[in-house]
């Protein structure tokens, strides 16, 4: 009789301590600094797309002023390259 009382104890002690675990988690879970650090992520995502954007203009701006130029100076044609 003693033992299964422990048991239930033990068993209550048990779920109790999961309840909170699981309390603590979403709490967590839903903090701003977690939505915060995602937002972030995000942004840097975009901003990451942006940068390559950029960079992808600038070289082919800078392969057809080359063209252009080989092409005034009346030099061997340029290729583009894409």
């Amino acid at each position: 009789m003693f033992g299964s009382r422990r048991k239930t104890n033990s068993s209550s002690q048990t779920q109790s301590l999961s309840e909170g675990t699981d309390a603590l988690l979403n709490r967590e879970c839903q903090s701003p600094l977690l939505k915060t650090i995602e937002k972030l992520d995000m942004d840097r995502l975009v901003q990451d797309q942006m940068l390559r954007n950029v960079m992808d203009t600038v070289r082919f701006l800078y392969e057809l002023v080359v063209h252009i130029v080989y092409r005034r100076l009346g030099l061997k044609q340029y290729k583009l390259r894409r």
